[in-house]
Protein backbone atom coordinates (compact mmCIF):
# COMPACT_ATOMS: atom_id res chain seq x y z
CA UNK A 1 0.00 0.00 0.00
CA UNK A 2 2.96 2.40 1.17
CA UNK A 3 2.94 5.93 2.72
CA UNK A 4 0.78 8.93 0.58
CA UNK A 5 0.33 12.86 1.17
CA UNK A 6 -1.85 15.28 -0.03
CA UNK A 7 -3.53 18.61 0.45
CA UNK A 8 -7.13 18.12 2.22
CA UNK A 9 -7.94 21.86 1.95
CA UNK A 10 -6.99 25.41 2.52
CA UNK A 11 -3.64 25.16 4.72
CA UNK A 12 -4.33 21.26 5.75
CA UNK A 13 -2.55 18.29 4.50
CA UNK A 14 -2.77 14.63 5.38
CA UNK A 15 -0.02 11.82 5.48
CA UNK A 16 -1.80 8.66 5.34
CA UNK A 17 1.53 5.96 6.73
CA UNK A 18 0.02 2.44 6.27
CA UNK A 19 1.57 -0.15 8.81
CA UNK A 20 3.36 2.54 10.86
CA UNK A 21 3.42 1.99 14.83
CA UNK A 22 2.28 5.27 16.49
CA UNK A 23 5.72 6.32 17.94
CA UNK A 24 7.19 6.20 14.44
CA UNK A 25 4.01 7.99 13.20
CA UNK A 26 4.93 10.81 16.11
CA UNK A 27 8.82 10.89 15.10
CA UNK A 28 7.96 11.16 11.45
CA UNK A 29 5.43 13.77 12.46
CA UNK A 30 8.22 15.52 15.09
CA UNK A 31 10.90 15.77 12.29
CA UNK A 32 8.30 17.45 9.56
CA UNK A 33 7.50 20.01 12.22
CA UNK A 34 11.14 20.62 12.95
CA UNK A 35 12.38 20.77 9.34
CA UNK A 36 9.92 23.48 8.63
CA UNK A 37 10.25 25.07 11.76
CA UNK A 38 14.49 25.74 10.54
CA UNK A 39 12.65 27.25 6.67
CA UNK A 40 13.07 30.70 6.32
CA UNK A 41 10.65 32.23 3.67
CA UNK A 42 11.37 35.83 2.31
CA UNK A 43 8.30 37.77 1.93
CA UNK A 44 8.08 41.63 0.65
CA UNK A 45 12.39 41.13 1.37
CA UNK A 46 11.88 40.33 4.67
CA UNK A 47 12.48 37.15 6.75
CA UNK A 48 8.99 34.82 7.32
CA UNK A 49 9.35 32.38 9.77
CA UNK A 50 6.90 29.38 9.22
CA UNK A 51 5.37 26.89 12.14
CA UNK A 52 2.96 23.85 11.83
CA UNK A 53 0.35 22.38 14.02
CA UNK A 54 0.38 18.13 14.13
CA UNK A 55 -3.14 16.13 14.71
CA UNK A 56 -1.62 12.76 14.78
CA UNK A 57 -4.79 10.10 15.02
CA UNK A 58 -3.80 6.30 14.57
CA UNK A 59 -7.23 3.78 12.61
CA UNK A 60 -8.77 2.27 15.29
CA UNK A 61 -10.50 -1.19 14.68
CA UNK A 62 -13.65 -0.78 12.85
CA UNK A 63 -13.36 2.44 12.49
CA UNK A 64 -13.76 4.20 9.27
CA UNK A 65 -11.10 6.52 7.81
CA UNK A 66 -13.65 9.46 7.73
CA UNK A 67 -13.59 9.00 11.80
CA UNK A 68 -9.67 8.77 12.16
CA UNK A 69 -9.96 12.30 9.80
CA UNK A 70 -12.23 13.42 11.91
CA UNK A 71 -10.23 12.92 15.37
CA UNK A 72 -6.93 14.19 13.75
CA UNK A 73 -8.66 17.36 12.88
CA UNK A 74 -9.30 17.47 16.47
CA UNK A 75 -6.65 16.70 17.57
CA UNK A 76 -4.72 19.20 15.23
CA UNK A 77 -6.95 22.33 17.19
CA UNK A 78 -5.59 21.14 20.55
CA UNK A 79 -2.33 21.77 19.31
CA UNK A 80 -2.87 25.17 18.11
CA UNK A 81 -4.81 25.59 20.76
CA UNK A 82 -1.55 24.56 23.02
CA UNK A 83 0.34 27.27 21.48
CA UNK A 84 0.86 26.03 18.12
CA UNK A 85 4.23 24.92 16.72
CA UNK A 86 3.89 20.78 18.36
CA UNK A 87 2.28 17.70 17.56
CA UNK A 88 -0.79 16.45 19.82
CA UNK A 89 -1.23 12.55 19.95
CA UNK A 90 -3.69 10.77 21.36
CA UNK A 91 -2.63 8.60 24.02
Amino acid sequence: MGDHVGRWGGEEFVILCAGTTSQGAKSLAEKIRASVATCVFEHELRPLHVTISIGLAMSRANESFEMTLKHADELLYKAKESGRNCVVIDG
